[in-house]
């Protein structure tokens, strides 16, 4: 065995659901545990105690990828499958805006059926042949041409994974759920569950090239935290009162639907169905008195509950998240919630031996004035100018 050597994980995406992977990404990740799983049927009859035939009956892959989240090629990849409208603007440094699929068809004023005869601005997005595209060069009036477009849709990768001795390919590959988690003291954190068909082979290993392998991880002590009270843009503060934070996002894959007659793995891409979003926030004190716009015991805990939402065209957020790398404060994540719905807070009372802090939960919702939900925004002079 081979201690410690040739352990790594790469991902490509796909231009079409299972094949024709493009450039490997490798990311430094902390775990994986990616598996196949092939569901067995057994016959019984009543001439036997014991089943004597057996056979496999669907087969897939899922699993989970950890690891502490740098602003590299890597971690763009991931936001990307679980957000996959991407603005990028090139510059110094570089940025990616990523926003939810459903951005655009909610945003109703931005949105049009394509037309021959009309011509479109960058940015602006198009229904074409059912599919939603958004525009990457101005377009005259004309025939559509995918060249001057960016296709809205989520991607499906091949992971690669480096276990000592082989490697193992796993095709069809699509995020299921993403996790991130940012606490005093620590790194921030991501977990992104996958979904997708039976392993492919296993094949020999090659060499790694980490695509952040300069860069530091982003932590908590470089984090910040604002509130928006709902009527107008996000405190100018950041609080000083959050101790930690963490959100899921789920898109609730439908796996049942993706197997097909003739194949025991799956077909075509599991569809995302309702997206949730829902989270956590550990104060290091219970809010009484508001100094940077945080919610307050007494809102949370008033009949109806706290609702947070800018009814404004633009969107403003309610909450937002940065996280700058160290010594590098270009390389930034920013992270934007458009409409919360707050539950009442949770841990408030007292003991001898606890201090007074609250802790409250959140579910994220669509702004129907923007048509925004969940935004996330990653800039650093290393990541690519093309959208992923």
């Amino acid at each position: 065995m081979v201690e410690f050597l040739n352990r790594y994980v790469s991902i490509a995406k796909e231009g079409s659901y299972g094949g024709s992977p493009g450039t490997a990404i490798f990311g430094e990740v902390d775990d994986e545990s990616l598996e196949t799983t092939l569901e067995m049927m057994s016959r019984n009859d009543i001439s036997r105690q014991i089943a004597a035939k057996i056979q496999t009956g669907t087969e897939y892959s899922a699993g989970s990828l950890n690891l502490a989240m740098q602003v590299d090629d890597f971690l763009g990849m991931l936001i990307h499958s679980i957000l996959p409208d991407d603005k990028v603007t090139t510059g110094s440094p570089n940025s990616h805006q990523f926003e939810a699929a459903s951005y655009a068809s909610n945003n109703l004023s931005n949105t049009r059926v394509f037309n021959t005869g009309t011509s479109y601005a960058v940015g602006e997005y198009v229904y074409y042949q059912n599919d939603l595209y958004r525009y990457t060069s101005a377009h005259s009036a004309g025939t559509f041409s995918a060249s001057e477009a960016y296709k809205i849709e989520y991607p499906s990768f091949t992971v690669v994974v480096g276990r000592e001795d082989k490697q193992h390919t796993f095709t069809g590959m699509m995020v299921d759920k993403l996790s991130l988690s940012a606490n005093v003291g620590e790194y921030v954190m991501l977990g992104v569950d996958f979904v997708g068909r039976a392993e492919s082979g296993v094949g020999d290993l090659v060499v790694p090239s980490f695509d952040g392998v300069a860069l530091n991880a982003l932590h908590f002590a470089n984090g910040n935290v604002y509130f928006s009270a709902g009527s107008g843009a996000v405190d100018g503060t950041a609080t000083g009162k959050v101790k930690s934070i963490s959100f899921d996002v789920s898109l609730n894959r439908d796996t049942d639907n993706s197997y097909g007659l003739g194949s025991s793995t799956y077909r075509t891409a599991p569809a995302s169905q309702l997206m949730e979003v829902s989270g956590s926030i550990e104060f290091n004190e219970v809010v009484y008195t508001q100094v940077a716009t945080e919610p307050t015991y007494q809102s949370m805990t008033a009949e109806g509950g706290l609702a947070l939402m800018n009814a404004g065209a633009s969107g403003a957020p309610v909450m937002k998240l940065t996280f700058a790398e160290e010594d590098v404060a270009a390389n930034i994540l920013t992270i934007e919630f458009s409409h919360l719905q707050f539950e009442a807070p949770t841990g408030a009372s007292v003991s001898g031996r606890d201090t007074n802090t609250m802790s409250v939960n959140f579910t994220a919702l669509m702004n129907p004035s923007s048509g925004r939900s969940l935004s996330m925004t990653l800039a650093g002079a290393n990541i690519q100018t093309a959208a992923y």
